[in-house]
């Protein structure tokens, strides 16, 4: 998948990139509906059973489809925790809201807006059963959240699910989230980065960044982002071995791309690590 980590100038390069990423998504949502129901938690691609002709999943889709969905729960959780009582919350590259579908059924009043950069994703979004039936709640549409500017002081919880890959400017995107959350609100970001522990397998890093033509933030350049635009009380959540877990069903999976088995080792190595932020905005 194409991230757009490098698609913020306007050139042709990265219109080229563009086009691709929203292909791909294409390719990808014909390869789901044809071949098996789990759930992709960053995608949104939903199980179902609602279509028996295109629901064709063997041992490794359901096991997929668990894992994913454990984690997909475990992050929604996380994000309830934060938001009892929140009124508003921001999806940042929510993609399909695979994480919002599951976190509206945990927390049914609070209004969930998601931007994502593929119209495609948003329209798919839109026909999704929960989203239909809770329109009311959920105010999807697209743009880039690295250039939008979120009214100030307007949402409790801001959630990043794999979507820090599209941001070149981490300080100006955080800083940005600062001003649009609530005083006492919260920021949950949930990315792969590399860790302290990667000097040996720099190499592994820079093949998948080029193959995935992504950018993958060092935890402490995301830790240093998060403190420098003042958020306190953050707590760390390592979510590697779900994610390690996942990773490893894939290389029997049909449709693994030619990046599964850089990611695993990675994973593997320590020196690619899968967390949780969480950080409290305090005055």
């Amino acid at each position: 998948m194409v991230y757009h980590a490098t698609l913020l100038n306007q050139d042709e390069l990265n219109l080229s990139a563009i086009k691709q990423y929203r292909q791909r998504l294409v390719d990808h949502s014909v390869i789901q509906g044809e071949y098996d129901g789990y759930t992709h938690y960053h995608q949104g691609i939903l199980w179902t059973k609602e279509d028996p002709a295109r629901y064709k999943q063997n041992e490794i889709d359901r096991l997929l489809h668990e894992a994913e969905t454990r984690l997909g729960r475990l992050i929604a959780n996380k994000i309830n925790e934060c938001s009892l009582d929140a009124d508003e919350v921001l999806d940042v590259g929510c993609g399909k809201c695979g994480i919002s579908t599951i976190y509206s059924a945990l927390n049914n009043k609070t209004n969930i807006v998601g931007i994502d950069i593929s119209r495609y994703s948003i329209e798919y979004a839109l026909k999704l059963p929960a989203v239909i039936k809770q329109q009311n709640r959920f105010k999807l549409f697209t743009g880039d959240y690295t250039t939008t500017v979120f009214y100030p002081n307007f949402f409790d919880i801001i959630y990043s699910v794999e979507s820090l890959h599209y941001c070149a400017d981490l300080q100006s995107s955080l800083a940005g989230w600062y001003s649009a959350i609530k005083d006492s609100g919260a920021l949950v970001l949930c990315s792969m980065v590399v860790s302290g522990e990667c000097e040996s397998s720099i190499g592994l890093i820079n093949r998948i960044k080029s193959k995935l033509n992504i950018a993958i933030h060092a935890d402490e350049d995301l830790m240093s982002c998060i403190r420098n635009n003042c958020f306190k009380q953050i707590d760390v959540i390592d979510l590697t071995e779900y994610v390690s877990n996942y990773w490893i069903l894939r290389q029997g999976w049909g449709f693994k791309s030619e990046t599964d088995s850089d990611l695993l080792e990675a994973y593997r190595s320590g020196c690619l690590k899968y967390l949780m932020y969480v950080a409290k905005k305090t005055n």
